[in-house]
């Protein structure tokens, strides 16, 4: 059986008019409260257990050389294809000098308490958003558009409420919620090839995390990533 299947939910999906609506957005007053707004990733090996927010913190104020004051962990949530690492999306109130300087698509690592955090902003590849209190009941995975942020692009404009991680949860209890960013490298050009090289990642990406599971799998398509998505399905053996 392949693992992408049009299987059903234990519970019907909501309705649009039932969702969790996001807050009204401030408009911020000061650069401080502009940082607060970015999201970084970070992802730690090197734990015996899944940490709580205070422990992340601790992690995070010792790799940074900044205050746990500084530090808001919005997620914690396990790795969909390194079981033993975790992943967190964080917010500053003041972004660190060594978060600040991130290049298009760089990293900042560091080892602390012999643990290894990797830190960055572009939410490339796969990142694990939330994990379903009791047994998970299906997947959600969403792409964004060629020219949208794969975390930002589902962000209040001008806020911190990010639908998928803040909001689905509720309206979906037993999602796993996970994006997937596509690799900007690849979007410079506009030919067909592109397009064919970017579902076929995706499709390697969702493979990944399908193949060891019989879990429904629920595909979310921001703008132009609907195309990407059209390619994944294109070549239905790629799943068999």
């Amino acid at each position: 059986m392949p693992p992408f299947r049009d299987g059903a939910t234990s519970a019907p999906l909501p309705r649009a008019s039932e969702l969790t609506p996001p807050p009204e957005p401030q408009p911020p007053t000061s650069a401080k409260t502009t940082n607060a707004y970015k999201t970084f990733r970070l992802s730690v090996s090197g734990l015996s257990v899944k940490p709580n927010s205070q422990r992340v913190k601790e992690l995070v104020g010792s790799a940074l050389r900044c205050s746990d004051e500084q530090v808001n962990v919005c997620s914690i949530a396990t790795d969909p294809v390194v079981p033993k690492r975790i992943m967190a999306t964080l917010e500053f109130t003041t972004i660190p000098e060594s978060l600040s300087r991130f290049s298009k698509e760089s990293k900042h690592k560091v080892t602390v308490d012999g643990c290894y955090l990797v830190f960055d902003d572009h939410f490339l590849g796969l990142t694990a958003l939330t994990d379903p209190e009791d047994e998970r009941a299906i997947d959600v995975v969403a792409v964004s558009g060629l020219n949208g942020h794969p975390f930002g692009s589902f962000k209040t404009r001008g806020g911190n409420w990010m639908w998928l991680r803040d909001g689905l949860r509720q309206d979906v209890p037993g999602s796993r919620v996970l994006t997937y960013g596509l690799n900007t490298e690849l979007i410079d050009s506009k030919s067909s090839e592109n397009i064919i090289d970017l579902g076929r990642q995706c499709r390697e990406a969702l493979f990944s995390i399908s193949s060891a599971t019989n879990k429904p799998l629920v595909l979310v398509g921001h703008s132009l990533g609907g195309i990407i998505l059209r390619e994944v399905y294109e070549t239905p053996m790629m799943f068999l």
